[in-house]
């Protein structure tokens, strides 16, 4: 079980992430932006290709960032109503089964 004090260390450690996360998203959504204000200045299929593909690639990289910061948000979630860290809940129902199986009971 998590101290009092390894909970506050985690709890900033994923705060400076959820902060970094959120700091990244912005600037992803900036050179999208961007790309969509150059969609008229493309010269010919090749820049089109070019520039399809690093858009491709910045879609991605946002809803990967998108993702880790919503995990980032549950964990913070599970800091603050005190159960970061307990995982157990299922396997402890199934191994209380399994006890009642071989016990009998």
């Amino acid at each position: 079980m998590l101290t009092p004090a390894g909970i506050a260390h985690v709890k900033r450690r994923i705060e400076a992430q959820r902060a970094a996360l959120q700091e990244r998203i912005a600037s992803l959504e900036r050179a999208l932006a961007e790309s969509d204000q150059n969609d008229a200045t493309a010269q010919d299929r090749g820049d089109d290709a070019i520039r399809l593909e690093a858009q491709d690639e910045e879609l991605d990289q946002r809803a990967f960032a998108w993702a880790e910061l919503a995990q980032a948000e549950s964990a913070l979630a599970r800091i603050e109503a005190g159960t970061y860290g307990i995982s157990g809940v299922p396997f402890l129902l199934s191994v209380g089964r399994h006890r009642e199986a071989v016990n009998g009971k």
